[in-house]
């Protein structure tokens, strides 16, 4: 356990150097990254501090057998995977529908939704129309922006294109889930 921890505290001051490296030298760089240099950057330099920090916890707490320090590795590490969760539903809600991607996007959505009896990520039917904010499932909004899945619908209801027109505030009454994998 010490090994990864110093593993991953030796990685974590890789990404800060690396960071506070293109921080200086923007410039240099600006082609390559299409003008964003500073935001990845400075994006490096955080993920480098926060590597660096579970590392370090990890380390001192393996080698002290300390339980808080462990403790609070193994929280930051579990805290760590959820964001990678949410970050890969997020890229999911955004390829769904997209002819390349029902097995990795489509198929795990409609599956979800189905079993938790929901729709949509955050504001329920409405997720899969949003040209405002267009956050979430930007191949359906592009071409279906008011309609929801399929797994969207009720259960009792559920046949080809039931979602059809439904991806409104408030849908009709046992038509389609009305509520979100999770509330905003």
């Amino acid at each position: 356990s010490s090994l990864f921890s110093f593993v991953m505290a030796f990685c974590g001051m890789v990404l800060l150097g690396l960071g506070v490296y293109l921080a200086t030298t923007a410039n240099s760089y600006e082609t390559w990254f299409g003008g964003k240099t500073l935001s990845i950057s400075y994006t490096l330099i955080f993920l480098g501090l926060v590597v660096t920090v579970v590392g370090f916890l990890g380390c001192c707490g393996a080698t002290n057998e300390s339980t808080p320090l462990l403790l609070a590795f193994f929280i930051s590490l579990f805290i760590i995977v959820l964001l990678q969760i949410t970050a890969s539903a997020k890229e999911k809600f955004a390829l769904y529908a997209e002819p390349n991607s029902v097995k990795t996007a489509t198929e795990p959505i409609d599956f979800v939704q189905k079993e938790l009896q929901c729709c949509g990520l955050t504001k329920g039917p409405l997720d899969w129309s949003d040209k405002k904010y267009y956050r979430f499932a930007t191949y359906w909004i592009k071409t279906r922006s008011s309609d929801v899945p399929d797994s969207c619908c009720e259960r009792l209801k559920v046949s080809m294109n039931c979602g059809r027109g439904l991806a409104v505030k408030e849908p009709p009454e046992g038509s389609v889930y009305s509520k979100a994998v999770k509330p905003p």
